[in-house]
């Protein structure tokens, strides 16, 4: 258990033996929270489904490594990719958060769709140009009409 946990954990009076608390097969680390735990990966392999990429997902540092080489530019799938995975970190990171202090739990489901909910609220003020088949998609599957 990292230390900042630890302090959290005798802050709030809150019992807890290390394993995940999305998936409970492991123990927490930076690695296994963010795409080794099976929800966190169905998570992500969803959000790479609206995006129109059905691929396997590899761990954080090849996914980390993936998205500084391949989300550069502008076009509107690296656009709605960056903005996804900003999203996603910070959706698993809460979801873990809710869990240890409130015992509560959402579904992978639920996730996919506050990150949705995240890039469709940030794209609102921008133009979006559906000069191509895969912006038109990608504007359908992530409710940009």
């Amino acid at each position: 258990m990292s230390v900042g946990r630890v302090v959290l954990v005798i802050r709030f009076e809150k019992q807890l033996n290390g394993d995940c608390g999305l998936c409970g097969t492991t123990l927490e680390d930076r690695d296994h929270l963010f795409l080794d735990c099976s929800f966190s990966r169905n998570v992500w392999s969803s959000v790479l489904q609206l995006c129109g990429w059905h691929m396997d997902v590899f761990n954080w540092v090849t996914e980390l490594r993936l998205a500084i080489d391949m989300l550069k530019g502008g076009s509107l799938l690296t656009v709605i990719l960056q903005l996804a995975y900003n999203s996603f970190i910070y959706f698993i990171w809460k979801e873990m958060s809710v869990w240890i202090f409130q015992s509560r739990h959402s579904s992978p489901q639920d996730i996919v769709q506050n990150i949705k909910e995240s890039v469709k609220w940030r794209l609102m003020e921008k133009p979006l140009y559906r000069n191509s088949f895969v912006a038109t998609s990608l504007c359908i599957n992530w409710g940009l009409d």
